[in-house]
């Protein structure tokens, strides 16, 4: 079983929400959002599918987000590309690890498990390291056109709900990620390691091989 304390969080957090991001989180109208208990964790799934999506963009920028951030987060989220909604933190983290191995620029599995460890961390921080990021994607959506609609539909939400949670909900999502699992096995992907470019002869970088160049 994987244990994640806060103590050991080496993101760079401090470098999130900025003072306009502080300014933003004020304009907020704030709204009572009443949810269950199905919507409640449904909301939480949802906030933990994003913020896979934030962290493997964090992490393969160099903790940096650029020009193409906003597609990358978009993209690998089935929360915010399809409206997807979970039932359950395993299959959010499946859905992260298959979309993080079609996508993006950079597809293996070891960097996947290192983003779902910085997630562990993250929830270990609280819910103040979570609506950091929450802020942060808010502000980079906000630059781009059509993202900042998802702002609308369900980043702004999210941030006034969060606030409003109780600390034991993230409590228990991280001691369910502290005993989930996912081999590479479970996420009916082809087992494919080196992939040979008919043309150039050049290798491709695929779901399982090692990704060095990220610590």
């Amino acid at each position: 079983m994987q244990e994640y304390n806060a103590k050991k969080l080496d993101l760079p957090m401090n470098e999130l929400l900025s003072q306009k991001a502080y300014d933003k989180l004020l304009s907020f109208k704030n709204k009572a959002i009443l949810c269950d208990d199905t919507q409640t964790k449904s909301n939480c799934l949802a906030i933990v599918d994003i913020l896979l999506a934030f962290l493997y963009d964090w992490r393969t920028t160099d903790f940096e987000l650029n020009c193409e951030s906003h597609w990358t987060i978009n993209k690998l989220s089935a929360t915010l590309s399809c409206f997807v909604e979970f039932d359950s933190l395993s299959q959010v983290v499946i859905s992260f690890h298959r979309r993080a191995l079609t996508f993006p620029l950079y597809r293996c599995f070891e960097l996947n498990e290192k983003v779902v460890g910085d997630l562990g961390l993250v929830l270990a921080a609280g819910k103040k390291f979570i609506l950091k990021i929450l802020l942060e994607i808010f502000r980079n959506f906000e630059l781009n056109n059509p993202k900042y609609l998802l702002n609308k539909l369900y980043i702004e939400d999210l941030c006034i709900w969060l606030q409003k949670t109780d600390d034991k909900l993230w409590q228990d999502i991280l001691k369910e990620l502290e005993g989930l699992k996912i081999e590479f096995e479970d996420l009916g992907l082809p087992d494919i390691d080196l992939e040979e470019d008919e043309e150039t002869g050049e290798e491709d970088c695929h779901q399982k091989n090692d990704y060095e160049s990220v610590s």
